[in-house]
């Protein structure tokens, strides 16, 4: 039997940034629950983008868009 997947796993670094994420198997990170996800993360997930600060996900206001990303986008 399949189970749904309830959380997915994120890197973190010591600044708190969100620098990778799996839903399907893991990045070594640590696992947190689906529903916290921003609605939008999937769409707008670059590495550094999102905040992970005592159990919330958010935007980081210091983000700043790399050459890297965008010729990823």
């Amino acid at each position: 039997m399949w189970h749904k997947r309830t959380t997915a796993n994120i890197n973190v670094n010591e600044d708190k940034e969100i620098t990778s994420y799996a839903t399907v198997g893991g990045v070594g990170g640590i696992d947190v629950p689906l529903d916290i996800l921003p609605d939008d993360f999937r769409e707008n997930f670059a590495s550094k983008f999102y905040l992970y600060e005592d159990g919330v996900i958010k935007r980081n206001p210091d983000y700043t868009q790399t050459r890297f990303d965008e010729e990823e986008q």
